[in-house]
């Protein structure tokens, strides 16, 4: 692009006045327009920000070399920035002249240039032409982008890991020549003249642009405005404050350059993992860890992935990394730093490994806890800028989050602060991912590493580009607030004073449908609590049993509204008409619940075998002999004791009937609260329930029914069957069998009528197992062999929450209660 000025002129302020008289007023007076920061620098702007942008404006850098020049920072990072935007000075950009004897050592990529002398009066006249004709001389046209140039100037900034100010200036001039081949590809021809951020601006917001160059894109867009916006002696230009840039520099090029041989991607990685069981599902071998598409995001280090551990059956986030070799020792020091973190901000590793396919090393992973949301990078590219309440409360939990890290013994720097680090809830919940990469920077003040961080992201936030707010008085507002705070308490503190306007949970939920498809499930209700299962007790209540008290709480729309006083071992539930459930536990303990509150409440000898609801109340019996009728009015009415245990109990359509199965096999029949038979099985019984008039029995190894009369049907061979459901259609029951009766085998539900007959209702996929199923047997709750649970209508799957741990049904069929990391939620059907 054509350039406003024919030189820069780089020099100490020592040497000020003789720069102006030997070299600034003789160009002048020769035609040439000189930038000079005396009179041409002015107020308000930031200095560093403002030599880079002049020097982008100049055809030329004249460094005017001294003592002073040599051992002065702001002059060595103005000469930096232009050696390393053409090294060679192969077209006259960098012109070294000395302008005072020089008796210490020039730095190396300044000793290899031709320098001017124009100390020597004698010699000055000719020097100083020299310096004309090198200023007259032009640039060669050359291409506007020149691919290897690019690659040429990524390994330039892959080569100096022990020189963060050097690396960083080369990921800038590696970042303007990736951000041309970017906007060229996807946006069109380059405007003659565009600043760095303009032209970044330009990429980041085209919808052109795949989402892929995206993310790294505008980190390295913060680090290249770091590289300049700030001081070069301050401690922030740590070697850790590099490796982030340097990494996201690494993923871009890989995805921009697929077929350079020496960069392997996150996608080559994946399309070499083995193949997994379920669709787009692949396999890190010797591991327990499966992962799937669509991926969840992009960090610096690589993609996310929703996943599985096959080990501890429970869904993981596993991140494709892409490191070479040389980087392993690190990467695993941080994933174990970065792992003793804990926090309801902090999403801290699980583990970390190498990827290795027949024997070759691919690349590396890090297991996250499961994600539910989308990270704030995705956020900002499908809502672009955020409303001022929604953008401070996600800086607000970044700041939890970096409280923390800086609070912990020994204290941790994140060093990867960015949007794309934070991931928010459908709720609003933000939690920070430590990527393990960075280490804890030397010294005292590297947390203001993040603080700085901190501070550019809510930037990014408010206005949607990486530009530091410049101009945008919110922004800028909140910049300032934030410029005070020395620690991430202090942060908290500020941020903490929310501004109004529309919440981050507000913004999420518009770009987070709640399911995808025409389900016409409805989310009602979401919890953040801890539980190991949960169901539904009508309007916006739920039952939790809580994960770490196993103590039973009432839930009621989001708020606690009731807790057991005393923990219980669950080891049966059960569903009734009119919105009544109780659960029963292995210490006898028995809680009755209706209209979403608690009812009757009572304890038997020994542990609950079964419990059933009549329409007049609960019958409920124990291994130790104990029988007895829970009535609506939560009148305890003990009946007669079954001498070996209780194991089932089924009910007839008529209310005053119902069967036992003890613990020995034997069927004992009741007409209201008296024993009426009792008649022995030819085989241990599994399960029992009512077809009509008809009791059925599920014996091991065969299925056979008991008439009115007493009399047994013929058994007949039942493989693979497992479980008998009561049905609200009274003259019929649901029988589960597995195919062939092998684990892991397709599951088939049959209806079974008072004669017997078999009507298939449903069939599973292979390997899921049935949670809880309506009355109805058309709607039901599944556990997936692939992790999760789903909720189907029958053969139809309705939906899946790949991170759930457990999930029910209600009886009537229109709640649905899912349990997840950390959260339950609450669902109507309304089909």
């Amino acid at each position: 692009m054509e350039r406003s000025y024919d030189a820069f002129i780089s020099y100490a302020r020592d040497d000020q006045a003789v720069v102006e008289e030997l070299i600034v007023t003789a160009l002048e007076r020769d035609g040439f327009r000189v930038w000079f920061d005396k009179r041409d620098a002015p107020a308000g702007i930031s200095v560093p920000m403002l030599i880079a942008d002049a020097l982008d404006d100049c055809r030329h850098v004249i460094a005017c070399l001294s003592d002073s020049y040599v051992t002065r920072n702001w002059t060595t990072h103005e000469l930096t920035q232009s050696v390393y935007r053409d090294p060679t000075s192969r077209a006259a950009g960098t012109i070294p002249v000395l302008i005072a004897p020089v008796t210490l050592e020039l730095p190396g990529y300044l000793a290899q240039l031709s320098r001017l002398d124009l100390t020597d009066p004698a010699a000055y006249a000719g020097e100083y032409g020299r310096l004309v004709r090198q200023l007259s001389s032009s640039r060669p046209a050359g291409p506007p982008v020149d691919p290897a140039e690019v690659l040429s100037a990524t390994d330039d900034a892959f080569g100096h890991p022990d020189d963060p100010l050097l690396t960083l200036f080369h990921v800038r001039r590696a970042t303007i020549g990736l951000a041309k081949v970017l906007h060229l590809r996807h946006v069109g021809p380059l405007p003659p003249d565009i600043t760095l951020d303009r032209l970044i601006d330009v990429v980041l917001l085209s919808a052109r642009t795949p989402p892929d160059a995206k993310a790294p894109l505008a980190l390295l867009h913060t680090f290249c405005r770091q590289a300049v916006d700030g001081k070069i002696d301050d401690p922030l230009l740590t070697r850790d404050s590099s490796v982030p840039a340097v990494g996201a520099l690494r993923m871009l090029v890989g995805w921009m350059f697929p077929d350079r041989p020496d960069l392997r991607t996150a996608e080559s990685v994946w399309a070499s993992l083995p193949l997994g069981g379920g669709l787009n599902e692949r396999v890190i071998p010797g591991t327990p860890y499966r992962l799937r598409e669509p991926r969840l995001g992009v960090n610096s280090l690589g993609p996310v992935h929703p996943g599985h551990d096959a080990d501890r059956q429970e869904p993981v986030a596993v991140n494709l990394v892409v490191l070479p070799q040389s980087a392993d020792d690190r990467f695993f020091e941080e994933a174990a730093r970065f792992r003793r973190l804990s926090g309801p901000n902090i999403i801290a590793p699980r583990d970390a490994g190498r990827i290795v396919v027949d024997g070759e090393r691919l690349g590396l992973y890090l297991v996250l806890p499961t994600l539910d949301g989308i990270d704030g990078q995705e956020l900002l590219d499908r809502n672009g800028p955020l409303p001022p309440r929604a953008a401070v409360e996600l800086a607000l939990g970044i700041a939890t989050a970096l409280a923390g890290f800086h609070t912990a013994d020994p204290p941790v720097v994140h060093g990867d602060i960015k949007p794309a680090s934070a991931f928010v809830g459908r709720f609003g919940t933000v939690g920070v991912v430590c990527i393990g990469r960075q280490a804890r920077p030397a010294g005292a003040p590297a947390p203001a590493t993040d603080l700085f961080a901190l501070r550019a992201v809510l930037a990014y936030l408010l206005t949607g580009t990486p530009d530091g707010g410049r101009g945008h008085p919110e922004a800028e507002r909140w910049s300032a607030r934030l410029a005070g705070c020395r620690t991430a308490q202090d942060a908290v503190r500020v941020l903490r004073d929310l501004p109004p306007g529309e919440s981050l949970a507000a913004v999420v939920r518009r770009h987070l449908p709640d399911l995808t498809g025409d389900t016409r499930l409805r989310l009602l209700e979401s919890t953040p609590i801890a539980a190991r299962a949960a169901w539904p007790l009508g309007g916006d209540a739920l039952l939790v049993w809580e994960r770490g008290t196993r103590t039973l709480a009432v839930v009621r729309g989001g708020e606690l509204a009731w807790r057991d006083d005393n923990p219980i071992p669950l080891r049966r539930v059960a569903a009734g008409s009119r919105g009544r459930f109780a659960a029963g536990g292995w210490n006898g303990a028995v809680r009755c619940f209706a209209d979403g509150s608690p009812g009757a409440s009572t304890r038997l000898d020994g542990a609950v075998g079964d419990l059933v609801y009549t329409d007049d109340g609960l019958l409920v019996g124990a291994w130790n002999r104990a029988l007895c009728r829970i009535a609506d009015d939560s009148t305890v009415l003990p009946l007669l004791a079954v001498d070996r245990g209780v194991h089932r109990i089924a009910v007839s359509g008529r209310a005053d009937r119902f069967t036992v199965a003890d613990q020995s096999g034997r069927l004992i029949g009741y007409g209201g609260d008296r024993r009426v038979d009792e008649m022995a099985a030819p085989e241990p019984v599994r399960d029992i329930a009512y077809a009509g008039n008809r009791l059925i029995v599920l014996g091991e190894e065969s299925l056979w029914g008991v008439r009115l009369d007493g009399s047994r049907t013929e058994p007949t061979p039942a493989p693979g069957a497992f479980a008998l459901h009561r049905l609200a259609d009274p003259g019929q029951c649901l029988l589960l069998a597995a195919g062939s009766g092998a684990a892991g085998a397709a599951v088939t539900a049959w209806r079974i009528d008072e004669s017997e007959r078999r009507l298939t209702a449903f069939t599973l996929p292979p390997g899921e197992r049935v949670l809880s199923v309506t009355p109805g047997g058309d709607r039901l709750t599944v556990s997936r062999a692939a992790g999760g649970c789903a909720y189907r209508r029958g053969d139809a799957e309705v939906h899946v929450w790949p991170d759930a741990v457990a999930a029910a049904v209600s009886a009537d069929g229109r709640l649905v209660t899912v349990v997840r990391p950390e959260r339950v939620e609450l669902y109507e059907d309304t089909a």
